[in-house]
Parts: C-alpha cells; sequence; structure tokens
C-alpha cells in the first residue's frame, strides 16, 4: 500500500496523521486570538470565504458542533455585520448563511496577516535550503492530492 492510500495500516495512518499536523499548523499560525471572534467564528468565516453560502447544517459540520452551537457562534457575526442569513429562494424552509463584504474583507486582510505569519516562522526556521525541499514537498503533494477522485 503506498503512503498516498487512504487505506486502513500504518501507511495510511502515516498520511491521516500527517495531514492532521499540516492543518494543524495552518490553523495554529492562521487563527489570529482576538477578544472578539472566537476560534468557531473564525472556523466560520473561512467555511463561507470557500463556499458561496452554506446552510446552517453545514455550518456545524464545518465546525464539528451542533446546528444550536453553529447558531450560537454565527450570531455575533451577523451582529457584527461580517455574515448575513437569508431565506434559500429554492428551498423556503433552509436558511442559508453567506460572508458581507465586510465579511470578504476582514478575511482577506486576515489571510495577509496569515500568510506572512506562517512565511515568517518558516525562514526563522528553516534554512533556504529546507524552504526549497518544503516548497517542493507542497507542490508534490497538491499534485497527488489533484489526482484523487
Amino acid at each position: 500500500m503506498s503512503t498516498a492510500s487512504y487505506g486502513e495500516g500504518e501507511q495510511g495512518e502515516t498520511l491521516l496523521s500527517s495531514l492532521s499536523v499540516l492543518y494543524r499548523f495552518a490553523l495554529q499560525n492562521s487563527y489570529e486570538k482576538h477578544a472578539d471572534i472566537t476560534k468557531s467564528q473564525f472556523l466560520i468565516i473561512v467555511a463561507l470565504y470557500r463556499n458561496a453560502s452554506l446552510t446552517m447544517s453545514e455550518v456545524a459540520e464545518y465546525i464539528s458542533s451542533s446546528r444550536e452551537q453553529a447558531t450560537r457562534a454565527l450570531s455575533p457575526l451577523a451582529e457584527k455585520g461580517l455574515v448575513e442569513r437569508y431565506t434559500d429562494p429554492s428551498c423556503r424552509k433552509h436558511v442559508r448563511v453567506r460572508l458581507t463584504p465586510d465579511g470578504r474583507e476582514t478575511i482577506r486582510r486576515h489571510i495577509a496577516i496569515s500568510e506572512e505569519r506562517v512565511h515568517q516562522r518558516l525562514s526563522e526556521s528553516l534554512n533556504e535550503e529546507e524552504m526549497t525541499d518544503l516548497r517542493l514537498a507542497f507542490q508534490t503533494i497538491i499534485r497527488l492530492l489533484g489526482k484523487i477522485k
């Protein structure tokens, strides 16, 4: 079994463990603690940045919580004008959520700051050759993951 497999066994677990480590590193280095936004709220904003809109069930799934907890996390974002709720025109019983223009601009600024923070941490920790190796490794990972259907 190759290390790119999602199957059971040591190599599959290695891939999942590696992806988990990468995800935690990216999240820890992209989430900037603010007194006015929680990590769940940050994840909601990121999910909405990547998707035009989501139902409340999709938001809950994305942040691994109940719909009630997702609603509680979302409400302050709506009060701040970062997200808006609206009724799905194709199914009036579904409430959907999307970023407002202010929310989209907020996440764009945050992404720029996060990218700079990650680059700085990597530059402080890795030499030029290691940075090149890391860049090539990520290019390979992206290329291989693109083959998965």
